[in-house]
């Protein structure tokens, strides 16, 4: 996974290729089974563009990509109901993705990313607080959360299930970890 950033300006972090460290990033959910049982879970293969211009920072630019099939909750028999038509239907919608269009800096270390996030094929608009909780010349390490309905993407059950109760509670919790290492220039490459 290669991270372009370019940074023109304020902060320590210098323009360049980075990558996205997959062992020590995730993307994580929780939300609520009988109104009361947590229920976690995260999806394993992801691929994530980031270009980040700090001289004018609504120019950023942040794509996530998520393998839907890759969705894990510990649990193999729920996970293989998480992957049918009844929820994320990863046959016919393997990607979930989210394409930022602004990105909002509140502070030094604080962003505000709106975006289109579309699962199952529906897009809907959503906003990402992110915060750079980490930052050296060679790794960052950027955490990001948002809250959405899963109602709202077509993500539901049965019609019977759906009636027993409603179990499953409608508000999913996302949590973003991502760290990027500064790609080390190579023989032969460009600067």
């Amino acid at each position: 996974m290669t991270v372009d950033i370019i940074n023109k300006a304020k902060h320590d972090v210098e323009g360049g290729k980075w990558d996205l460290d997959c062992e020590a990033s995730e993307i994580a959910f929780s939300s609520r089974y009988g109104f009361v049982i947590p229920v976690r879970g995260c999806f394993t293969k992801w691929s994530a563009q980031v270009e980040v211009d700090e001289k004018n920072i609504e120019q950023s630019n942040v794509c996530v990509e998520i393998d839907a099939a890759s969705i894990s909750t510990g649990v193999a028999v729920r996970d293989k109901h998480l992957r049918t038509g009844h929820f994320f239907g990863v046959r016919e919608f393997p990607v979930i993705r989210f394409q930022s269009f602004r990105c909002t800096l509140l502070a030094p270390d604080v962003l505000v990313l709106d975006g289109n996030l579309t699962i199952r094929g529906m897009t809907r608009e959503i906003r990402l607080e992110a915060e750079r909780v980490t930052d050296s010349s060679n790794y960052q390490y950027w955490s990001a959360r948002a809250r959405l309905d899963r109602y709202d993407y077509g993500v539901t059950m049965s019609q019977v299930a759906e009636g027993f109760g409603k179990m499953v509670g409608n508000d999913i919790d996302i949590e973003l970890t991502a760290t990027f290492v500064r790609r080390q220039p190579r023989a032969g490459d460009r600067r």
